[in-house]
């Protein structure tokens, strides 16, 4: 029973995942259309009723937007997107879609105006108005700041996407810690362990040592993420740069590279151990 509940609570999580970009989309789609009925082009302006006006643009933005997006879709599996940038099936799919949508114009004219005689009406003016809308919405949700929202993504889209938030997660993973920074050039970065004089923390590196104004408190939180541990309260030691751990009574000694020899407090020795950090 309780699988059968986490199942379908995953499937009922994953539709709404979808439901999502999709209620955009149209809340987009709708837009264009409230806007259009606004501005009431082609002479609707002056031939409609508000109410008529607002449901003709509409009716045609949102129908042709849906279909925008199955036939952007299509042309992406069609083409192949290592050749093909996504800017091309979302030209292919815009003008696919817009000649279905231009022969919607008209039965909508005939629905809407139907004072007008359709057959004067101009097909290649119809088709071009309707592939610019069509154009100008499909740029938004392929390559513009909505695409993330898009019903159906093009895959090189997605895999630029990919590839900027690993190299985002890269950079950092990668970046030294905060402290690194305070660190003179002098000393290069291959710690060794922190020592507290003062208000100052002794930094010792493979090169030497200095001091720096700073806590010992706030010197440890800034090299939170790297591998090292505070063992005393006037010292911080890098894991790589001990050379031996030995008992002395209840508390610990580590001898570290450069010579030092630093106690590891009882409560820090017992926590240290438990965390695999040290081992006696």
């Amino acid at each position: 029973m309780i699988f059968a509940k986490d199942r379908v609570s995953s499937l009922a999580m994953r539709e709404l995942r979808l439901l999502k970009p999709l209620a955009i989309y149209i809340a987009v789609l709708m837009a264009v259309g409230v806007l259009l009925g606004i501005i009431g082009p082609f002479g609707t302006f002056d031939d409609l009723s508000t109410i008529n006006r607002f449901a003709y643009w509409i009716i045609i933005v949102v129908l042709n937007g849906l279909q925008a997006q199955v036939a952007i879709a299509f042309s992406s599996r069609l083409l192949p997107f290592p050749k093909w940038p996504a800017v091309i099936p979302m030209i292919a799919g815009s003008f696919a879609c817009s000649l279905l949508a231009t022969f919607e114009v008209f039965w909508l004219e005939n629905i809407f105006r139907p004072q007008i005689n359709v057959h004067d009406l101009s097909f290649a003016e119809i088709y071009f108005f309707v592939l610019v809308i069509t154009l100008v919405v499909a740029y938004f949700f392929v390559l513009g700041p909505l695409n993330s929202y898009a019903v159906v993504r093009h895959p090189s889209v997605m895999d630029a996407e990919a590839e900027t938030e690993t190299g985002i997660e890269n950079e950092t993973q990668s970046a030294p810690p905060p402290f690194f920074k305070r660190l003179p050039a002098k000393l290069g970065t291959e710690l060794i362990c922190l020592e507290m004089e003062d208000h100052y923390v002794r930094a010792h590196t493979v090169l030497g040592n200095d001091l720096i104004l700073m806590r010992m408190k706030d010197a440890v939180t800034e090299l939170e993420g790297f591998d090292g541990m505070q063992v005393h309260r006037s010292f911080w030691v890098a894991r790589g740069a001990i050379t031996s751990v030995r008992r002395s009574g209840e508390r610990g000694l580590l001898t570290m590279s450069n010579g030092m020899e630093i106690p590891v407090s009882r409560t820090r020795l017992r926590q240290l151990l438990d965390k695999k950090f040290l081992e006696i």
